[in-house]
């Protein structure tokens, strides 16, 4: 997260993530996508917070690039229901 570009951290937020399963480290954590849940500007305050912690002075996340990374099904139901 030393990057000022949250593209990716944002990915994970929205659509999950799991990590791959070795034979070094044969347990497998899973984050849930969130992508359904909490509003944009909700998951643009995760994600500064997040993004800027530990010393990195990230830039914030604005609530409308992070809408444009949505999956297409929650932006359009989204716009149907003024959410």
């Amino acid at each position: 997260m030393q990057s000022d570009d949250a593209t990716s951290l944002i990915s994970i937020v929205l659509s999950g993530s799991i990590t791959p399963r070795r034979s070094q480290a044969p347990a497998q954590f899973a984050m849930p996508a969130l992508a359904r849940r909490p509003s944009d500007s909700q998951i643009a305050d995760v994600v500064t917070f997040a993004h800027s912690s530990r010393g990195n002075h990230a830039p914030a996340v604005d609530a409308n690039r992070l809408r444009a990374l949505r999956p297409k099904d929650r932006v359009a139901k989204a716009n149907r229901t003024g959410h």
